[in-house]
């Protein structure tokens, strides 16, 4: 008999929870099966959907056990290591390709030739070209043993790729093969145009342009012609290539022509200049020699990577072109602004380079940025905050740049000198300075968010200089009238002051920064060296040579010290003219950019200009080094020569308005 204490208590539950309800059991879920798994993998792979491919091939890819495996294991294998080298995971693709030849057959010639071919291509593709030949040989056996010309084909022209400016009577030698191939005069004349192009390339490398130059040209009858109302990477390419042999044999005119047909030299925009990094550094030890040359080939994609970087041109064989193109691979640019510029145009860029004379010198800013880095580390902002101070990025439109905290600090001195737009950069400036204030920053963070602060926009810069220099000095002398962070204000306003010609202003400025005592500015800090090297030029200047050198004497400074930092080399005369424009370039509606590397002698002349990077390759090199060539600045003295004076860089915009 149930109590009533318990009918109660049962009443009450069933009021609490409602009517009693009936669950059911859901069937357990169905897991895909290994075979499911592999076929829609397969399925991905057959798209070139690699991240889809890889995700399922791996989860049903097995490791050996104890050295065994078996073949379907192997054919997973080989494809999941396709898969990898075709997203450039090249070290997972080896990897892979070391289980894969565990469960392959011998009579499994064409996946064999796949897996080695798409893993010479990602070596390739990341400049590993030692690696990359071997690997494409492993290729070639297996394709001769399928009896598939495609694959042999493929093989050939990846190895001489690697080959191009490595060895390019290698490359030569395997593309005449190619072109020898009965396939390939059957196949498509897009294909056997590039095969021919290629050919005509490694004889360039050679230094055979009038061998080339056939080749060159019957490529460009066979893709279309070098006019049409479209055009395609190919054309561009082979146009290129064709424009560099004419170059070569000094017959500008058909350069031009072959130039204006690739699209180079006719931007809306020098926006994508500010991207274009440093070549390598001239080095007997690297074999980079001052007077080498090479011609660099490369993508930007939309976040601002270089991809594809390759050189196409040398001026002798050897690893001198991979130098450069490593070199290229790690330059920037800012997403947004290349986002402005046709992607087509993205897709294929050529420059002309040569090495700089040496690596660029310690900034006068390197200290004050490395001090704000150790500050916001140690105020625990995060890894991902700091990031953007670090890569000197962030893009516009990032939450942190509305907000004035501490957090917010990085991304704010990244954004503030690349911001393009006046209402918000000094909208920004003024969030950063808040937020400098509130999280009480040091010195040398406001000092630098002062220097990063783009000028307002004015009819003369240099003027406008010396305003906003003045302004950040006063206000840092109020603030901190005794730290390294102003002494380094107090010499940029000097700069701005001799960049206006107020040479004789200069002076007592320079003599403040000499003023800071030792516990502020060491002995041979680089503010108060390059203070002292400046202040002796303009002794020098107005006649008192003696002066000037007794104050270099004083300071015990040697031409080796000023080598290792920016000594800013004053420039007093740097006119350019319309008349500088080169005549042939006008004509054919180009615009270029160039980088000159020049040394300074004594008496301020420039001397040994070399151009360093040219765009459009060949068309504005000789008229930018003549230009450059008359420049005048005046230089620190040592001893009766230049200190630090040489391994200076200059660019000069050719815009034709066309």
């Amino acid at each position: 008999m149930t109590s009533w204490r318990g009918s109660i208590v049962l009443v009450l539950g069933l009021a609490l929870c409602g009517p009693p309800r009936v669950l059911w059991a859901e069937p357990p879920t169905t897991l895909p099966t290994a075979q499911q798994v592999y076929n829609q993998a397969q399925a991905a792979f057959d798209n070139a959907d690699w991240p889809a491919a890889i995700k399922g091939l791996a989860a049903i890819a097995r490791p050996d056990d104890d050295g065994q495996m078996s073949h379907s294991q192997g054919i997973i294998h080989a494809r999941l290591a396709q898969a990898y080298a075709h997203e450039r995971m090249t070290e997972k693709a080896v990897r892979e390709a070391g289980f894969a030849l565990k469960g392959l057959s011998p009579n499994d010639h064409t996946e064999r030739a796949l897996m080695w071919l798409a893993i010479g291509e990602a070596q390739r593709f990341d400049l590993a070209m030692s690696p990359a030949i071997e690997t494409y040989q492993k290729g070639l056996q297996p394709a001769q043993e399928a009896k598939s010309p495609e694959l042999v084909m493929r093989s050939e022209v990846g190895l001489a790729l690697c080959y191009m400016t490595v060895d390019p009577g290698k490359a030569a030698q395997l593309l005449d093969a190619v072109l020898a191939a009965p396939e390939t005069a059957s196949g498509p004349k897009l294909l056997r145009a590039q095969y021919l192009a290629l050919r005509g390339r490694a004889s360039l490398n050679l230094g055979q342009a009038h061998e080339a130059m056939p080749f060159l040209t019957q490529a460009i009858n066979l893709s279309g012609g070098i006019r049409g109302s479209q055009v395609n990477l190919i054309q561009v390419g082979i146009r290129g290539d064709a424009a560099i042999g004419a170059l070569l044999l000094k017959h500008e005119n058909d350069a031009r022509e072959y130039l204006t047909y690739t699209g180079a030299g006719h931007l809306p925009s020098e926006e994508w200049t500010r991207g274009l990094g440093d070549p390598p550094v001239c080095s007997e030890a690297a074999d980079i020699r001052r007077d080498d040359l090479a011609v660099v080939e490369f993508s930007i994609a939309p976040d601002g990577k270089v991809i594809g970087a390759a050189p196409i041109y040398t001026s002798r064989p050897g690893v001198l072109g991979l130098a450069f193109a490593k070199a290229v691979k790690e330059w920037r640019w800012d997403p947004e602004r290349i986002a402005k510029l046709p992607s087509f145009w993205r897709n294929m860029v050529r420059i002309e380079m040569r090495c700089i004379a040496r690596p660029h010198p310690r900034g006068l800013a390197d200290p004050f940025r490395r001090e704000t880095l150790a500050w916001l580390s140690e105020s625990h902002v995060s890894a991902e905050d700091l990031e953007p101070l670090i890569l000197r990025y962030e893009a516009g439109n990032d939450p942190r740049l509305e907000r004035d905290d501490l957090a917010a600090i990085p991304a704010m001195l990244a954004r503030l000198p690349i911001e393009t737009d006046h209402k918000k950069t000094k909208a920004l400036a003024e969030r950063l300075t808040t937020a400098l204030e509130k999280s009480k920053a040091p010195a040398a963070a406001r000092a630098l968010a002062m220097s990063l602060e783009p000028e307002e926009p004015s009819s003369s810069r240099n003027a406008e200089r010396v305003r906003s220099s003045a302004s950040h000095l006063a206000t840092m002398e109020h603030t901190d009238p005794q730290s390294a962070a102003t002494a380094w204000l107090t010499l940029e306003y000097a700069f701005a002051l001799e960049a206006n010609g107020s040479f004789k202003e200069a002076e007592p400025i320079l003599d403040r920064v000499l003023a800071y005592p030792i516990d502020v500015l060491a002995e041979h800090d680089s503010l108060r060296d390059v203070a002292t090297l400046h202040l002796a030029a303009l002794q020098r200047r107005a006649g008192d040579a003696g002066g000037a050198d007794s104050k270099i004497k004083a300071a015990g400074l040697t031409r080796a010290q000023c080598m290792l930092f920016d000594v800013r080399a004053v420039v007093t005369n740097n006119s350019v003219y319309s008349r500088d424009f080169p005549d042939e370039a006008l004509r054919w509606g180009f615009d270029g950019y160039v980088r000159e590397d020049f040394d300074i002698d004594a008496t301020g002349h420039v001397e040994n200009v070399r151009t360093i990077i040219a765009y459009p390759p060949f068309v504005f090199r000789a008229a930018a080094e003549k230009t450059v060539a008359r420049f005048q600045y005046l230089a620190p003295v040592i001893d009766g020569v230049s200190a630090g004076c040489d391994g200076h860089t200059i660019a000069v915009n050719y815009r034709s308005n066309y």
